[in-house]
């Protein structure tokens, strides 16, 4: 267990989280291609985050917290993450579960301000575990092989997650599982990461992200409280997204990958800035037309994607939050960054693939934008059957708004 620490949490404009996100990013780059060998977690910039005071950014005022929303909270994502992107990934679902406590209605009062009184003395991160080895993510549909059995006054929870992000760096675990009761019910609870009976298989060894520490997380007769579950629903009926959640998942993933494209932009101006031609140096990589053509779709890339979350975000803000409009985000984001990842190598050719660079890195990362559930083919079926339902063609996913 983390030691407390005073969170300082007074209220500031935007500019000064960003600007300390800036400047943390900065410090966080330096180590980042040690995190990408190593595949360690990255504890020291967690820890830096807290100190920050960007963990209470979401928070909100009267709960003791800044206050800020999506727009906010996912410009700051994207800054951490052109410095070192699995930080960013691990704060970004963070953000996400305040962001539901303060704006959304499917957690309970009493155990939303529970989390946020403990993230204010500590460095307590939250994330999600639902997909699961045999069964998939939820976005599929189906029952979780998880089972929470009802015990005294408690639940005993035992099963097997898999991907859980943060992983060993985080102090509550939102375990999805189905309830043994007589009408059972999937439902989400509420479990201390260092419970008895919970345990991490270093599972997570991929070609990118690789410091997301997203390992298997093993849970053998885990007790907690009765009062530690939301989200629940009847085990026969429909998995229903909240909009507000939706949302704000949505926009924080494709804010840490859009993080990755500036990073990799910035590096391949610079490198076509010092790539000689020819041996007198009289011209430079940058100057061809093809290059400049090349920088230039990029460029349109990058700037539609920022307009695109930065008007999702707003909507957000403004209490206009749409799943529907989450989804489309997301699928329109994540098919841009793959179109840039294909162009950076394509202008830079072998460089691009050399471990030498920091760019071969920047690309692993940004194929891992397909690693995140719902895959594109699942939003465009959710998004048909959301335009044009039928009676005939029933789904176990809604975007509700």
């Amino acid at each position: 267990m983390i030691a407390p620490r005073k969170q300082r949490v007074q209220s500031y404009p935007a500019d000064h989280y960003l600007a300390l996100a800036r400047d943390l990013a900065d410090r966080f780059a330096v180590d980042a291609a040690g995190y990408d060998r190593s595949g360690a977690c990255p504890e020291r910039n967690l820890d830096l985050l807290f100190e920050s005071g960007l963990m209470a950014v979401t928070i909100a005022p009267e709960a003791g917290g800044a206050g800020g929303g999506l727009q906010l909270a996912r410009a700051i994502v994207s800054e951490i993450a052109r410095g070192e992107p699995a930080t960013a990934l691990i704060l970004a679902m963070y953000y996400g579960t305040h962001g539901q406590i303060a704006r959304g209605s499917q957690w309970p009062e009493a155990l939303g301000n529970f989390v946020v009184r403990d993230a204010l003395s500590h460095r307590a991160l939250i994330n999600a575990a639902q997909v699961e080895p045999e069964t998939g993510s939820p976005s599929h549909g189906g029952v979780p092989r998880t089972v929470a059995r009802r015990q005294g006054d408690g639940w005993r929870i035992t099963g097997h997650k898999c991907y859980c992000t943060g992983s060993t760096a985080l102090r509550w675990i939102l375990i999805s599982a189905v309830t043994d009761e007589v009408q059972p019910r999937i439902a989400s609870f509420l479990v201390p990461a260092d419970a008895s009976g919970v345990s991490f298989r270093p599972a997570w060894d991929t070609t990118g992200m690789r410091a997301t520490a997203s390992h298997d997380v093993i849970l053998d007769n885990v007790e907690v409280p009765y009062g530690h579950i939301l989200h629940d629903r009847p085990a026969g009926a429909p998995l229903v997204r909240e909009a507000v959640g939706t949302v704000w998942h949505f926009t924080l993933v494709a804010s840490v990958y859009h993080g990755v494209t500036l990073a990799a932009r910035d590096w391949l101006v610079k490198f076509g800035r010092e790539r000689r031609l020819n041996a007198t140096g009289d011209s430079t990589l940058f100057g061809l037309p093809h290059f400049q053509e090349g920088l230039g779709r990029a460029e349109i890339l990058i700037q539609t994607n920022e307009r695109l979350l930065r008007a999702t975000a707003r909507e957000a803000d403004e209490g206009r939050p749409e799943a529907l409009e989450g989804a489309l985000l997301r699928h329109a984001t994540t098919e841009s960054q793959l179109a840039l990842h294909a162009l950076f190598l394509e202008l830079t050719g072998a460089v691009g693939l050399s471990r030498h660079d920091a760019l071969e890195r920047y690309c692993r990362d940004l194929a891992c934008v397909q690693s995140h559930a719902p895959n594109s083919r699942a939003i465009r079926l959710m998004v048909a059957r959301s335009a044009f339902p039928s009676d005939e063609d029933q789904t176990t996913n809604h975007l509700k708004n």
